[in-house]
């Protein structure tokens, strides 16, 4: 189990128990030694191996692999006792967009070049438009 994936289990629980209300009497507020007790190795080799697992897909957002995981979340949330957080909601719904790169094309010297296999393109930086190169120079590698 790599660290990232340890680190962000027991981020989810630290945020669930920190944010969550748990549905027990006033006396029984102290069950967070219990739950802090449950972290361990079994319980998070338990629970990522069903997060990581290839049914999630991945788990990136919007998919339907990312949808599973929230659910499968959801429900250990509803099984420790913890109360929506989100009103009646255990999750929270926000607006996605995905950006997509249909085509890229680069020619440098009247010779065209292929996308990903010569050149590649940063959605971040990618501009709509045809650009022709005539001319390259060598700015060295940045080293003073």
């Amino acid at each position: 189990m790599t660290k990232n994936f340890r680190w962000l289990i027991t981020l989810l629980v630290l945020s669930a128990c920190s944010t969550s209300k748990i549905s027990k009497t006033p006396s029984q507020l102290t069950t967070i030694a219990t739950f802090a007790q449950t972290i361990n190795t079994d319980f998070l080799k338990k629970h990522l191996t069903v997060i990581a697992s290839d049914e999630m897909e991945g788990r990136e957002t919007a998919t339907p692999g990312q949808k599973r995981a929230a659910a499968y979340i959801e429900e250990q949330f509803k099984k420790i006792g913890l109360l929506p957080g989100n009103g009646n909601s255990y999750q929270q719904m926000f607006p996605v967009f995905q950006d997509e790169l249909k085509s890229a094309s680069l020619t440098l010297y009247n010779i065209p070049f292929s996308f990903d296999k010569h050149f590649s393109v940063s959605l971040n930086s990618a501009v709509n438009g045809n650009w022709n190169i005539n001319e390259v120079a060598y700015v060295s590698y940045g080293i003073a």
